[in-house]
């Protein structure tokens, strides 16, 4: 799977309500040759550009493949078995439950996307995308991001300046 003379790097990028050029040109900054969707629902009320089939059909364009994964690595499992009591509901519209991304990180359903992504990346320029700019708010970061980097994953994040940020430990 991966090359023992050197660290698999891992992109990440939240699309936000960005424009689709804007995300275009950050992708093209950094050589990305593959985006790997992985919303657990691949749709945007704000930003319907960002749709499943307007991206398929136009991330191509530029020289980059488009693939969704979202059933295996999104944040939001459809099964309630993966979800906790929120510890820290602060509004009344605050969900009474969150996705708990330890409990997902230990299935072996993740584990093999895991590394089945480790197996892309290792001879491609990948970037996992979400939609939430903040790594730091994002599953992409939250599961994704800190499974990678406990697995040596060099993982960056594309910020909106086009700026990259290293998961935090």
């Amino acid at each position: 799977m991966r090359s023992m003379n050197r660290t698999i790097e891992v992109y990440t990028i939240g699309h936000s309500t960005s424009k689709l050029d804007q995300i275009v040109r950050l992708l093209q900054q950094h050589s990305i040759q593959l985006l790997l969707d992985v919303r657990s629902r691949p749709r945007s009320r704000w930003a319907p550009w960002f749709n499943q089939q307007n991206l398929a059909t136009a991330i191509p364009g530029i020289g980059v493949e488009y693939r969704w994964a979202g059933d295996r690595l999104g944040g939001l499992p459809d099964d309630p078995a993966y979800y906790k009591p929120n510890p820290h509901p602060t509004k009344k519209t605050d969900p009474p439950t969150v996705a708990d991304y330890d409990k997902i990180a230990r299935q072996e359903w993740f584990q093999k996307a895991i590394n089945e992504l480790l197996e892309i990346a290792s001879s491609r320029r990948t970037a996992i995308m979400c939609a939430e700019e903040d790594p730091g708010t994002c599953h992409r970061s939250l599961l994704l991001g800190n499974t990678l980097a406990e697995k040596g994953v060099k993982v960056l994040h594309i910020r909106k300046n086009g700026n990259l940020e290293p998961q935090l430990a």
